[in-house]
């Protein structure tokens, strides 16, 4: 499948029953975002996630992975439509040159990670307006076997409950959802997050930040959930890189 790896070193990999997912860094890209506050740079490393069955039963796919050096977090990114499946069908011969063809594109675009990450970089962390924008259901469910919603409403205090009842409905809602949503880094971020969340080592908190809130999570779990954490969390980074205009 790779004669040579190029541009590209190996990572890790990750077997769960008889699917493969192998991670491949990218020797050269880097996304760099420059610390408010800090004196050095906040580098990730890019790279490639493919995920195979032995079975054959699935499609191979291709994703883009993204790595914190500072707390080495994982991070999956989309490739989306067409790029990133590629049929078991047809002989060896056939498939190879698709799967190259295929492989060429997704290569060809690794610099747009670069982008989303330094784009995530640059967005202040806003939890009201990930309230407006955003798929609360999703962005609550992050962590599967988590409600996160339940877990934030539950340390809600007694003053915020008191207070928000004196409001329309529409508006409360939103209040406890931006309280929610502004209290996770607080119920599930680990030591790197609170360097960030509590701490002046920056002068704010960036959208990346708080994505890595959820990446630093996924490393108390085994493979299977750790892969799917991370994909959902590039999910929810991917929509907030594409629309950076109604979160900046």
């Amino acid at each position: 499948m790779f004669p040579s790896f190029g541009e590209f070193e190996f990572s890790k990999s990750y077997s769960i029953n008889t699917h493969l997912n192998l991670r491949l860094q990218n020797k050269s890209q880097k996304g760099i975002i420059r610390g408010k506050g800090g004196i050095a740079e906040d580098v990730s490393v890019l790279g490639l996630q493919v995920s195979n069955s032995m079975a054959g039963g699935k499609a191979l796919r291709m994703a883009y992975f993204v790595e914190r050096m500072l707390c080495a977090n994982g991070l999956v990114l989309p490739v989306g439509g067409a790029q990133a499946r590629v049929i078991h069908v047809g002989g060896q011969v056939k498939f190879k040159q698709r799967l190259y063809e295929k492989m060429d594109v997704v290569v060809g675009s690794l610099s747009t990670v670069k982008e989303t990450i330094e784009q995530l970089g640059d967005i202040e962390f806003n939890a009201g307006k990930l309230v407006r924008h955003a798929d609360l259901k999703a962005l609550f469910s992050i962590v599967p076997d988590k409600d996160l919603k339940k877990i934030a409403t539950e340390n809600f205090s007694e003053d915020f409950k008191d207070r928000i009842t004196q409001v329309d409905k529409e508006k409360r809602e939103n209040e406890r959802n931006i309280k929610r949503i502004t209290s996770i880094p607080d119920l599930i971020g680990g030591q790197f997050s609170d360097k960030v969340f509590k701490s002046s080592y920056r002068d704010n908190a960036t959208m990346f930040d708080f994505i890595n809130v959820f990446t630093e999570e996924a490393h108390k779990y085994k493979p299977e959930q750790r892969l799917q954490i991370e994909k959902n969390t590039g999910e929810l980074a991917d929509f907030i890189a594409k629309n950076k205009q109604v979160f900046a």
